[in-house]
This record gives C-alpha cells, sequence and structure tokens, in this order.
C-alpha cells in the first residue's frame, strides 16, 4: 500500500481526503453530500443526485458532458444514492486515466475535478428551476429503480423487515425514497432542494489513485470558497438496544419461494469499537460464510432452506437474518436460527469458527486495494464510524478478540421482529 490516509477540512463542513497507491493508473474523484435521511426530503434528494449528472450551467445536456469525457480520454462520470444508517448521501463521481498516461501528459486530474465542480455548483438551472425534460426522464428513471428493490424479492423482504422493524425511525427511510412522491416533484421545487443540500450537508470530497491530489484539492478549495454554507450538519443514528415486544409480521404476494427475515437488535455499533469487532466476528461465525453455524445447520444439515445467510448495519447497530424458504418449514427454521443464537450466547464457539471466521473477513480486507472504488468506499466507512484505521490496523484489532468477546457479543442480540413473506395461497 502507498501512503496513509490525508484527510482535511477546505470549507465549512467540506473536507478532502485522498490516499494513493502507485499499482493504479487511474484516479478516482468523488464528492459526497451527507444529509439526514428525512422522509420528506429523501426522493427529491435521490432525484437531484441524477440531475446534476445530466447537465450544467457549463454543459447544457448529455451530449456535450460526454463529448468533455471523451476529451478526457474516455473518462467515467456517474452518480450514486447511499444509506449510511439514518443518513443520506448523495455521489457525483468521475474516474479517468492518470495524466502522467495521457499522449501529451494533459492535466486530466485538474479537468476531472472542474468537471465535478462545476456540475455539482453550477447546476442546470434557468429561471428558477431545473430542465423540465430531463427531469421527467429522470422521475421515470428513479420510479424504475425503486420498482427494481421492490421486485427483488429477497432484497424486498430484507427492507420490508427492516421498515417494519424501525417503525417510526428514520432508519425504515428508503435510500431513494418513495415512488409515491416522485410525482409531485417539480422543476421548481427540486431547486429548493439543490440550495439546501448545498449549503447545509457533509461534504465530503474523495480522491483515490496513483496521481498527485494536489491539483484536484486546490480546485474545491478555490471553488467553495463561493459558497455560502448554513449550519454545520453532523452525522447521526439512533440506535437502539432494547426490545420491548416481538413484531411478528406476514405478508402475502405472488411469490413461488417463501422468504424468512429475523431481524434482531445487535446491542453493539460503531460507537465502541471493541464491541463492533467483536460483533462482526460474531455475525461472520453465525451466519455470513459457508462454515458458519446457520450455513452448516439451518441450510446443509436440516436442509430447512435454499440459503440462509446474516448481515450487520454498524451504524445502526441491527443484525439481520434472512433465508429462502418452503412456506411448510417456517417454524422449524425459525426456530433454528434463534437455536443456533443461543449456542453463541452459550459459549458454544469453537477455536477452529473463530479461526475460519477471523480467515473470512482478512480475505475480504484484503480486497479492499481490488479497485479505487473500494479503496473509497472503504475509508469513508471509516470516516462515518469515526475512525480512520488502515485494513491492517483492523486485521491486528481483530485478532486480539477473544471467544468470550464473541459470546458476550452474541449475549447483545435481542430478537425484535421476525418476517414471513410467502405466497398468496399460504
Amino acid at each position: 500500500m502507498g501512503n496513509r490516509l490525508s484527510r482535511e477540512k477546505i470549507a465549512q463542513n467540506v473536507y478532502f481526503s485522498s490516499i494513493t497507491d502507485s499499482r493504479y493508473k487511474t484516479n478516482r474523484i468523488s464528492v459526497n453530500l451527507m444529509l439526514p435521511l428525512d422522509k420528506k426530503t429523501a426522493t427529491p434528494n435521490a432525484l437531484l443526485c441524477s440531475m446534476l449528472r445530466k447537465s450544467g450551467a457549463e454543459y447544457e445536456n448529455f451530449m456535450a458532458i460526454s463529448k468533455k469525457l471523451s476529451d478526457l480520454y474516455g473518462a467515467y462520470l456517474d452518480s450514486d444514492v447511499m444509506k449510511i444508517g439514518e443518513n443520506q448521501g448523495l455521489s457525483l463521481y468521475v474516474t479517468a486515466i492518470d495524466d502522467r498516461f495521457a499522449l501529451n501528459h494533459e492535466p486530466l486530474t485538474t479537468e476531472c475535478a472542474k468537471l465535478l465542480c462545476s456540475l455539482l455548483l453550477k447546476p442546470n438551472i434557468k429561471g428558477g428551476a431545473f430542465n423540465e425534460k430531463e427531469l421527467e426522464v429522470e422521475k421515470q428513471v428513479l420510479i424504475d429503480e425503486i420498482e427494481s428493490e421492490i421486485n427483488e424479492k429477497r432484497s424486498y423482504a430484507v427492507m420490508q423487515c427492516s421498515k417494519n422493524m424501525c417503525e417510526g425511525e428514520r432508519f425504515a427511510i428508503p435510500r431513494y425514497g418513495y415512488k409515491e412522491d416522485v410525482p409531485s416533484i417539480t422543476a421548481e421545487s427540486l431547486v429548493k432542494t439543490y440550495q439546501n443540500a448545498v449549503s447545509t450537508a457533509l461534504v465530503e470530497v474523495f480522491f483515490t489513485g496513483c496521481g498527485s491530489p494536489d491539483a484536484a484539492k486546490q480546485i474545491f478549495i478555490d471553488a467553495f470558497k463561493e459558497i455560502r454554507r448554513g449550519e454545520d450538519y453532523r452525522l447521526s443514528t439512533e440506535v437502539i438496544r432494547e426490545v420491548k415486544q416481538v413484531k411478528e409480521i406476514t405478508e402475502h404476494l405472488d411469490v413461488a419461494q417463501s422468504k424468512l427475515v429475523l431481524g434482531f437488535r445487535a446491542g453493539s455499533d460503531v460507537s465502541d469499537n471493541d464491541k463492533n469487532l467483536a460483533a462482526l466476528l460474531m455475525v461472520a461465525i453465525y451466519g455470513s460464510t459457508p462454515s458458519s453455524k446457520l450455513f452448516l445447520n439451518v441450510r446443509e444439515k436440516l436442509s430447512l432452506c435454499y440459503y440462509c445467510a446474516s448481515r450487520y448495519d454498524r451504524y445502526k447497530g441491527i443484525l439481520m437474518v434472512d433465508c429462502g424458504i418452503e412456506a411448510g418449514n417456517m417454524q422449524k427454521a425459525k426456530d433454528e436460527i434463534l437455536k443456533q443464537l443461543q449456542e453463541m450466547q452459550s459459549g458454544n464457539i469453537t477455536a477452529d469458527e473463530l479461526n475460519h471466521a477471523l480467515l473470512a473477513i482478512k480475505n475480504g480486507y484484503k480486497a479492499v486495494f481490488d479497485s479505487t472504488k473500494s479503496v473509497e468506499t472503504y475509508y469513508l466507512g471509516q470516516i462515518f464510524s469515526g475512525t480512520t484505521y488502515d485494513p491492517e490496523e483492523v486485521l491486528a484489532q481483530l485478532e486480539g478478540i477473544a471467544i468470550e468477546d464473541v459470546q458476550n457479543a452474541a449475549k447483545r442480540v435481542k430478537l425484535d421482529t421476525v418476517y414471513f413473506l410467502t405466497g398468496e395461497n399460504q
């Protein structure tokens, strides 16, 4: 690995982070606007994100942007919407080859940074409104995106369990917002959404690649000097650890394979690094590897499901177990999932299980440096967790986790919600 992560404040609530590695041949620059996840703003925020990459005051349509990208040796531009705990992230990013590989050593990095700044800070707003034709296209794209998540029934079931489990909490809000809210968004109302985002968001600019970040950093410093920024926004997520009463929800849809999702309050999150790392290992032993208890028992030994896996949201402090099953196996699968958790809570964890889980996590961290995107994802996750540990440091900390720590992590887990998606005639 090359340099360690460098991060500095370049404007009010605007930060520039960079990490370089000579193995890459490209540079990736992203600008990430972090905002509170809110029912009223989630949908227009998501729509705004896609609108910003379609045109700008200096690029009147996407054809003009495409020409610019072509001039930058086929640079790639895109946008993304993230959900980090109870925060919504709007991301614009561009990837291009490093200046050294341009035929005449053109300043590609500088031009990419200028392009991002232009699209973000000089949007295509005329007469107090975004472009109406572009808006209608992007509204349909957003509707399609929301519907695609609903149509993929495994992710839909997890989303529904999360929504019911976290009812009344901001975490229940989907990252793209709501399909029914899309039609009411106008070209004029989206301007207010833009103004709020640019003036209040926590802005994280990230540079990853083989080149020097200095030129890009200066572009962003100069650009944000001209922007009036309001009160600083800090990432926040409400973490609930206690469960008053277990919720049980059954939903009937036209599905061939039933889905069972168990939602737990993990009792661990990023606010306590040691507990968070113990939870990470606990979840790996429980159900996120091929040698896990859920895979070996619920799926392989008892053949109660087609798949069964656990996932841990370290920001919200929740654990989800989802499986695909025959409807008649619902109770048996649920009982066995809970039994395997109880086994861990009782200390039935072997050294081999701990080592296998640690090896699986190690392999995941080794893959961090496979691409500039995965490097950015990892370090943004660190920043949003309030730390800046390198993968090697995290692995060293994980190796210090004992079986007793994993058992204690399991003891903190409490069942909150049981969600069952099954056929209409079941």
